[in-house]
């Protein structure tokens, strides 16, 4: 085991298994990385085996899905990421909760399913898909 990524790796003693709650930013992974590379004196360059292994290894970090959609149940801020026109979605407004609703764009408005006006809604997220039927 003279390679020194082999070593760095077996030092850590990493795992390529995790909880689903233990999210992380993607900045503070790369920065892992690039922290343990330095430690073990590996270059960031793909002209040895060693860097390759690097490169790669950054490269998957960025092809990471990320967690947006699934951190704090899938919730999006109503102000900077609208849903589609007229669709209908998950609401929630400070005045009611939870509630079924859509946005109109064009008049920068939130309605019920049943047409009346929403106010103060903070985040909307995709109604999720009916429970399977049972046979």
């Amino acid at each position: 085991m003279n390679d020194p990524l082999e070593k760095l790796l077996k030092k850590m003693e990493l795992s390529c298994y995790g909880k689903e709650s233990d999210l992380i930013y993607r900045g503070d992974a790369l920065n892992a990385i690039r922290g343990a590379c330095i430690m073990a004196h590996i270059p960031f360059n793909s002209s040895s085996p060693e860097g390759r292994r690097t490169m790669e290894a950054i490269k998957a970090v960025w092809k990471v899905k990320s967690a947006s959609t699934s951190l704090h149940g899938g919730w999006k801020n109503a102000k900077t990421e609208p849903p589609p026109s007229n669709t209908d979605v998950e609401v929630y407004c400070k005045s009611l909760g939870v509630t079924v609703g859509y946005y109109r764009p064009l008049m920068g408005e939130w309605l019920t399913d049943n047409h009346r006006t929403l106010r103060n809604v903070t985040h909307w997220r995709p109604i999720p898909p009916p429970p399977e039927a049972e046979p």
